[in-house]
């Protein structure tokens, strides 16, 4: 996929997100939940894509990162930070079923998966990835 539709896919997640900032957390949690793991996924395609490490052609689902064994092997090449963002990636896709699919969650811990995005979205952000989104 071209860097540019991952623009405009990772611009809807953030609008959604916000969203949910917005309307309250616990009213929110399965898009929440939805939209932290693919945009998370999108923002590091787009930064490997940018580094020339990963072809357009070759695109990254939010199940590749499973675990920590299916993210290396997905993820086998170096990159800026590459063990931190493959933490981050894993732990956000742990809870994304939870959020998604399970029973309502207290606040906080709806801010502490907020908090993994932002912390990777931090990371991604020093790659300049999303100067333009």
């Amino acid at each position: 996929m071209k860097i540019e539709e991952h623009v405009k896919n990772i611009r809807e997640s953030l609008e959604e997100i916000e969203e949910a900032i917005e309307l309250g957390l616990e009213r929110r949690q399965r898009s929440l939940g939805f939209h932290v793991s693919v945009c998370a996924t999108e923002i590091v395609e787009v930064m490997l894509h940018k580094l020339g490490l990963l072809s357009e052609e070759r695109i990254l689902k939010h199940t590749d990162f499973s675990s920590i064994r299916k993210a290396k092997e997905t993820l086998h090449f170096d990159f800026p930070e590459k063990d931190k963002i493959i933490n981050l990636l894993v732990e956000i896709e742990k809870r994304r079923n939870i959020l998604c699919y399970g029973k309502r969650r207290k606040k906080d811990e709806l801010e502490d998966y907020l908090n993994l995005f932002n912390e990777l979205k931090n990371i991604v952000e020093k790659e300049g990835v999303l100067d333009e989104v």
